[in-house]
């Protein structure tokens, strides 16, 4: 599980290349992504068309803040990974941020 100062730095190398882009789509590939929404037909609602206005850390929690005033927070579990624009995807990606500007944040 990654350490604080590398959830830092991740926070750091993102806050600059997605501040301000727009959610375009996402792709939830495992059943369990959300919290609070089960469906991840609703998580996708709440996410596609807002724009990412901040990156920020709580803890060990990576915390986007979307232009509607709500928070999208990822926490990198076990594999400590999160990452812009790959050139692979994996099969233990569990979301896909489909952003404008031509960014995956996978």
């Amino acid at each position: 599980m990654p350490e604080l100062p590398e959830v830092e730095t991740i926070v750091r190398f993102l806050r600059p290349k997605i501040s301000g882009k727009k959610i375009l789509n996402t792709e939830i590939l495992a059943d369990r992504v959300h919290r609070e929404h089960k469906n991840k037909t609703e998580v996708k609602k709440k996410l596609i068309g807002q724009k990412i206005i901040g990156v920020d850390r709580v803890g060990k929690w990576i915390v986007l803040k979307l232009s509607s005033g709500e928070y999208f927070l990822f926490h990198l579990m076990m594999t400590g990974k999160l990452l812009l624009n790959p050139k692979n995807e994996s099969k233990h990606d569990r979301l896909i941020l489909y952003l404008s500007g031509n960014t995956k944040l996978v």
